[in-house]
Formats: structure tokens, C-alpha cells, sequence
């Protein structure tokens, strides 16, 4: 019979017959009492598990050794944190950039449309009072017509040079 097939009882019978000893400490993964082999190995004879027992000392070193270890691992993961928090603010702050980029084009578009728009409509303003001009008769409308023809191509010529 293999010692993974005997009941908690007979694992620490088995010890006790050895010459080994049951100890006042209790596991601490089940809470069960310790046993002591006669070549000095301590087991859990309910966990079925070896159990390694530590000075105070060994205990304060391996509670420092796991303190310094979960520091560089506290800090390997805010590395990692700020890196992908930078990695996103970068991501961000192009998709912001290309949105404005966007936004701008969009803008640009709509006044360059509106200028063609009131380009056009001051070219057809201009044949009309032209087309006007040829038929008019009194000089006090004819005067009052060339100067707003004159102030149309004046618009015109301003879009034209700056657009």
C-alpha cells in the first residue's frame, strides 16, 4: 500500500512507529498537527505534504525577501501601466490631431464653397444689372447701377486675389 493510499491515522501511526514525533505546530494550510520524521522532515499527514519549518529569523529574511519582491513586481507594473497610459495618451492625442486635421479640411471646404457660392452670385448679380443697365434710360438709376457694378467687381476682385 503507497503512503498517497493510507488514511491521515495511519500516515501518522506510521511516523510515531518510526521513531519520529508529533509536533506542537499546527499545519498551515489545513490546521492539522505536524510530524516529525525520525531523519527530521516535518509533514502534514492530512496534506499529505511536506512542511518547511522557519526561525524567526529565516521567517523576517524570506518576509523581506517576498516584500522586495513584490516591490519590483509593484513597480514592474506601474512601468507597465504608465507605459500603455503613454502609449494610449499617444494614440489619443493623434486620433485628437487627425480629428482636428479633419475638422479643419471640413471647415476649409464649407468657406471655400460659401466664397465660390457668393462668387457666383455676384457674377450672375453683375449680368443682371448689366442686361438692367442696357435698357435704363435715367441717368440718376444708370449712375446708382455702375457704382454697385462697380462695387461687384470690387468683391469679385478681392475673392479672386485671395482665393
Amino acid at each position: 500500500m503507497s503512503n498517497l493510499d493510507k488514511s491521515p491515522e495511519r500516515r501518522a501511526a506510521d511516523i510515531l512507529l518510526r521513531g519520529g514525533k508529533m509536533l506542537a505546530l499546527a499545519c498551515p494550510v489545513c490546521s492539522s498537527p505536524l510530524y516529525q520524521t525520525k531523519d527530521g522532515d516535518v509533514i502534514c499527514v492530512v496534506c499529505n505534504r511536506p512542511v518547511k519549518i522557519l526561525s524567526k529569523k529565516e521567517y523576517e529574511k524570506e518576509m523581506l525577501k517576498d516584500k522586495d519582491t513584490q516591490k519590483k513586481e509593484d513597480l514592474t507594473n506601474k512601468n507597465k501601466l504608465i507605459s500603455k497610459q503613454d502609449k494610449n495618451t499617444k494614440n489619443l492625442a493623434s486620433e485628437v490631431k487627425e480629428k482636428e486635421k479633419t475638422e479643419i479640411k471640413h471647415n476649409y471646404n464649407n468657406i471655400n464653397n460659401s466664397i465660390m457660392n457668393a462668387y457666383d452670385t455676384l457674377s450672375n448679380k453683375l449680368e443682371e444689372i448689366m442686361m438692367r443697365i442696357r435698357t435704363e434710360h435715367d441717368l440718376s438709376t444708370l449712375e446708382r447701377l455702375l457704382s454697385v457694378v462697380e462695387k461687384i467687381i470690387d468683391l469679385m476682385l478681392l475673392i479672386e486675389e485671395e482665393y
